[in-house]
């Protein structure tokens, strides 16, 4: 259910923003910009999904990515509910 309801979001994001559409994963809890990106966005995300705010308000030119893998935990619990 939980993958359902993040490809929807997700589809409906870049739907209706194409500042979203070539970036491969808008719901990245990994990422890094420079502090003049967000010096004058109005952030107020919901959750813990502030990079889709970002790519949307920030003040950018151009987006790179760089692949990572997430491994299987091998200690601890999820904080996720």
């Amino acid at each position: 259910m939980r993958r359902v309801t993040s490809k929807c979001a997700d589809l409906l994001a870049r739907t209706f923003f194409r500042e979203l559409r070539n970036v491969k994963d808008v719901e990245s809890g990994f990422f890094a910009m420079r502090k003049n990106v967000v010096a004058h966005a109005n952030l107020s995300p919901g959750g813990d999904k502030i990079l889709l705010e970002i790519l949307v308000q920030g003040d950018y030119t151009t987006v790179s990515e760089l692949c990572y893998t997430s491994h299987r935990r091998e200690t601890g619990v999820s904080k996720l509910r």
